[in-house]
């Protein structure tokens, strides 16, 4: 994994994004936290990703700067 990361997980209001001990959200879906995870690691000037924490603390990596898609 990459040292900087936007993990998306789903909290009591919902869905929402951390980046640098920063908390974005709630989203009303799991993919608007996605989405807006991803448009905002686009926006950084070094190699990040985007990763999908489930409830099991079982991470998913779903972007990558590298992939840029």
């Amino acid at each position: 994994m990459s040292e900087r990361h936007f993990i998306v997980h789903q909290s009591d209001a919902g869905w929402q994004y951390t980046f640098m001990g920063t908390i974005t959200g709630p989203f009303k879906s799991r993919q608007d936290a996605i989405d807006a995870a991803i448009e905002a690691a686009r926006g950084e000037d070094s190699d990040c990703e985007v990763v999908v924490q489930d409830s099991d603390m079982r991470r998913e990596t779903v972007w990558r700067a590298d992939r840029k898609g």
